[in-house]
């Protein structure tokens, strides 16, 4: 450990910002005509990678979360953020769509809703921090399960996201950072957690066409009735989600090594830079047809290792301070203005 930061957890987030890149690199390509591999590899990185990104934010959140009053001013960037993109993606939808009508402020979807979402669950776990743990997450959970079957908990204001990761956030609070490392030290688990991964792999190469159906399941935004068939059985799909989830993100944390990496200790100490920037930079790609003319020049075995090339290339590009430093200014325009208020 250098500077109170510990190496696995920087590792663990450079690894999955890296994954959220590439899984909006990749994800264009999960459109019927391209080749299965872009199915799998978005089944397998959508399952995981928020559930991960959420349970090291509540491992992290004991010190705010457990301040005498809520950290207004160390909180309210999230939002202020989240509707920052919002207007972007509003003024864009707008300018397609030739349409005042096309800016819908209260739908929060894809990459607005984690920063929304990010300060609700510090707002949770505010009230809830002096409740009974096991009732919290037994009861967020079930909540979880059962609320999908109402269609109107969708992308309005992030609910439907809200509600299912909720239960992500909480164990995250309520796990002891120390013990869990400790534990997943162990070759036992590490063996285990290999284990695990390689399972998950394999049934998503070979049963992907079968797995695909679930997809409105692992992107915990839509109602069980986006399941089709599977809809009457929504809450014990989602239930199932949980465990498997569970299974993956302690194997996932224990082959994650805890050592120092310079470049991911960089990636992983700016994972909100990236993540801000990135998609308007991916979707760039894509709305000019560079990216469908790499497809059409390259073959998939050559298109993925240029995919992979081109996250790595944005993660470095977007962790540099050119764009950290107008979020340090969102930051600190926040928090003086807060404090002149108060």
């Amino acid at each position: 450990m250098a500077n109170n930061r510990i190496f696995k957890w920087d590792n663990a987030k450079a690894l999955l910002i890296f994954l959220v890149v590439f899984g909006h690199c990749a994800e264009p390509f999960t459109a019927e005509g391209f080749a299965p591999v872009f199915k799998s590899i978005f089944f397998i990185i959508y399952t995981f990678h928020m559930p991960a990104f959420i349970f090291i934010s509540g491992l992290f959140s004991k010190h705010t979360v457990n301040e005498e009053h809520f950290a207004w001013q160390k909180l309210l960037p999230f939002p202020v953020m989240a509707f920052i993109l919002k207007l972007f993606y509003s003024a864009k939808d707008v300018w397609q769509e030739k349409s005042l009508s096309a800016a819908n402020l209260s739908v929060f979807s894809n990459i607005v809703w984690f920063l929304f979402v990010l300060f609700v669950f510090y707002a949770l776990m505010y009230l809830l921090k002096h409740v009974n743990p096991k009732l919290v997450l037994v009861f967020s959970v079930v909540f979880a399960c059962v609320c999908g079957y109402d269609k109107h908990i969708n992308d309005v204001f992030a609910l439907s996201r809200i509600i299912v990761y909720f239960p992500f956030f909480a164990a995250g609070y309520y796990v002891s950072e120390q013990k869990l490392r400790e534990k997943l030290g162990t070759k036992k688990i590490k063996l285990a957690g290999a284990a695990v991964w390689l399972i998950f792999i394999v049934v998503c190469v070979l049963f992907i066409n079968e797995l695909y159906a679930f997809r409105p399941l692992i992107t915990g935004r839509n109602p069980y009735e986006k399941l089709g068939q599977y809809a009457y059985f929504g809450g014990a799909l989602r239930l199932a989600y949980y465990g498997i989830c569970a299974l993956l993100l302690a194997g996932f944390f224990s082959l994650v090594p805890n050592r120092k990496i310079r470049f991911a200790q960089y990636i992983g100490q700016h994972t909100l830079s990236i993540y801000f920037w990135h998609l308007p930079l991916v979707e760039l790609l894509f709305d000019t047809g560079i990216a469908y003319r790499l497809q059409e020049h390259l073959r998939t075995a050559f298109l993925l290792p240029v995919l992979l090339l081109i996250a790595l290339a944005l993660c470095a590009l977007l962790a540099s301070p050119p764009f950290n430093y107008p979020l340090k200014l969102i930051r600190k325009g926040v928090e003086t203005l807060w404090k002149k208020l108060n």
